[in-house]
Order: structure tokens, then C-alpha cells, then sequence
């Protein structure tokens, strides 16, 4: 994502690992943290992607469960660190 170092931190972190497990790339669910200099992972927007694939909350239980159970563990923990482990990228200082 040019001109965004957070998003390429991101993507170069994690990117091949997202795409390997989930068959779509990272920089759909990069969120907007990215502007400011931080790696943010939108899990909304991942959730609504899941959600197209059939995921129902109501039949799956939580998010965490259905890609668990789908995906495997090595899916919820990328999912986690992608959540937990966003780091600040290229602070500038005024």
C-alpha cells in the first residue's frame, strides 16, 4: 500500500500467511490505523467477509470458533497477533 509503511509493515509481516490460510490478500482487511502511522487489522470487515462465506454466529458460535474450526489453530493465532501485535510504524516527531 504505497505511501502507507505501517500497511507495508503489515503486509510484509503477515501478508503471505493471510493469503496462504485464508485464500485472500491481508490488504482487504487493512483498517485505517494505517494513516497514522500504526498497523491496524479491520476485524470487522473480516468478520463480514467470513460471513459471506457462510459463517452465522447463530449456528457457529463466535468468530474465533468458526476459524478454529474451519481454518485451524495456526489461523487464530495469525488472527490474534494480527490484532494484538499492530506496532506503531514511523512516528515523526514534531
Amino acid at each position: 500500500m504505497k505511501g502507507y509503511p505501517a500497511a507495508n509493515a503489515m503486509l510484509d509481516e503477515w501478508g503471505d500467511k493471510f493469503k496462504t490460510i485464508f485464500n485472500i490478500s491481508l490488504g482487504s482487511f487493512v483498517g485505517y490505523g494505517v494513516i497514522w502511522g500504526f498497523q491496524d487489522f479491520d476485524i470487522v470487515k473480516f468478520d463480514t467477509y467470513i460471513q459471506r462465506l457462510g459463517y452465522q454466529i447463530e449456528r457457529d458460535g463466535s468468530l474465533k470458533d468458526y476459524v478454529l474450526k474451519r481454518y485451524g489453530k495456526g489461523a487464530v493465532k495469525l488472527i490474534k497477533d494480527l490484532i494484538w501485535n499492530g506496532k506503531e510504524i514511523n512516528k515523526k516527531k514534531i
